[in-house]
């Protein structure tokens, strides 16, 4: 199984809007944006082909945590890391 998801709070020229960028042991896997008012997932495979393996409820928190910090619910940092294990 992997290691501590980290979300990474971004803006990037070619995006309209902020973006949460999920990544494992380097990593990243998942990005989560606001479209129309609505949040999308961008899933990306692992560079060495094999599936990614995550606790689930470490994932459930990260994207909660991402969903709170682009709705303007979540804390004030730019960057944050998610140890599932003391959240």
């Amino acid at each position: 199984m992997s290691g501590k998801v980290q979300v990474t709070i971004a803006s990037a020229p070619d995006r309209e809007t902020t973006y949460a960028e999920l990544s494992c042991d380097g990593e990243e896997w998942d990005i989560v944006s606001d479209d129309d008012d609505r949040l999308v997932l961008e899933l990306y495979p692992r560079s060495n082909g094999q599936a990614w393996i995550l606790d689930y409820e470490e994932a459930l928190r990260a994207l909660q945590y991402a969903q709170r910090r682009l709705s303007g619910d979540g804390p004030e940092s730019a960057a944050a890391v998610l140890d599932a294990r003391s959240a």
